[in-house]
C-alpha cells in the first residue's frame, strides 16, 4: 500500500511538472510567434510604404506625366525619357528595397528603367521576354478603364 502511494504520488508529481512544462512551453512559442508576426508585419508595411513612395515620386516629378502625353517616340519624347532615366537612377538609390524600376508608356511604346529608354521590343530583346507576353503582364485591363500600366518594381 505504501508503495503504491509513493507511485501514485511520482506520477502525480509528473504529470503536474509536465502539464506546467507544457503550459509554459505553449505560452512561450506564442510569444515568439507574436514576435515574429509582429515583425514580418512591420516589414511587409514599410516595402508597401516604400512601394508608395516611388509611386509618388513618379507621379509628383511630373516626367512620367510628361512622357505619358506622347502618342510617338519622337525626339521630345526621347528626350523626357532620358530625363526619367536620370530620376529613376536617383529614385533607385534612394530606395534600396528596389533592384530595378520598369516603367511602360503604351501610347508611345517607350520603356524607361534607371539604367535606359528603349522601345518594348528592343527591351525586351535585350531582357531576352517574348514582347507580347510582357506587354500582357505588365498591361492590367479593367472592366470600364482604358487600358493602365502599372508601374512595375522588383
Amino acid at each position: 500500500m505504501a508503495y503504491a502511494c509513493m507511485l501514485l504520488i511520482v506520477i502525480g508529481t509528473n504529470l503536474y511538472i509536465i502539464d506546467s512544462t507544457n503550459n509554459y512551453v505553449s505560452k512561450e512559442l506564442e510569444r515568439t510567434n507574436g514576435y515574429f508576426l509582429k515583425n514580418i508585419n512591420i516589414s511587409i508595411d514599410s516595402m508597401f510604404s516604400e512601394i508608395d513612395a516611388v509611386i509618388n515620386e513618379t507621379a509628383k516629378s511630373g516626367g512620367a506625366e510628361k512622357l505619358a502625353a506622347y502618342t510617338v517616340a519622337d525626339k521630345n519624347a526621347k528626350f523626357d525619357a532620358a530625363g526619367l532615366v536620370d530620376e529613376f537612377s536617383e529614385m533607385l538609390a534612394r530606395h534600396r528595397l528596389f533592384s530595378e524600376i520598369i516603367c511602360y508608356f503604351p501610347q508611345s511604346d517607350i520603356v524607361v528603367t534607371p539604367e535606359m529608354f528603349s522601345e518594348s521590343e528592343t527591351y525586351c530583346k535585350l531582357r531576352q521576354f517574348d514582347e507580347r507576353e510582357w506587354v500582357d503582364g505588365i498591361t492590367v485591363k479593367s472592366k470600364g478603364y482604358a487600358d493602365r500600366t502599372v508601374l512595375s518594381a522588383s
